[in-house]
């Protein structure tokens, strides 16, 4: 999974350089709508930076 540099306000952009993860995913995210993914903390702050709360990203199923 990786941080997308799209998208965002002008000079604000959450993804950190080296953005991508490995994550196994668990369980659903019961109060997440729609195509929402629920990261943990430290898999959030691989790739992008926490103050930013939600990003866009792209990700591979394996």
């Amino acid at each position: 999974m990786k941080c997308l540099n799209v998208d965002y306000n002008a000079g604000h952009n959450p993804c950190k350089a080296n953005n991508e993860v490995v994550v196994t995913m668990v369980d659903l995210c019961p109060g997440c709508k729609g195509k929402h993914i629920d990261l943990s903390k430290h898999a959030f702050d691989s790739i992008a930076h926490l103050s930013a709360g939600r990003i866009k990203i792209d990700f591979e199923l394996v």
